[in-house]
């Protein structure tokens, strides 16, 4: 289970990194266990 909790949390800050690098406004809003929850669906 913390390997999955590790692999969540490397995952969100990663893809914040990414969207922040092309936002210029500096206001960033996301719902990372709702990204993480969609794609387990998949």
């Amino acid at each position: 289970m913390e390997n999955l909790s590790s692999a969540c949390t490397h995952f969100c800050f990663d893809l914040f990194k990414k969207i922040n690098e092309n936002n210029s406004t500096g206001n960033l809003f996301f719902s990372p266990i709702s990204l993480s929850t969609a794609l387990a669906m998949v």
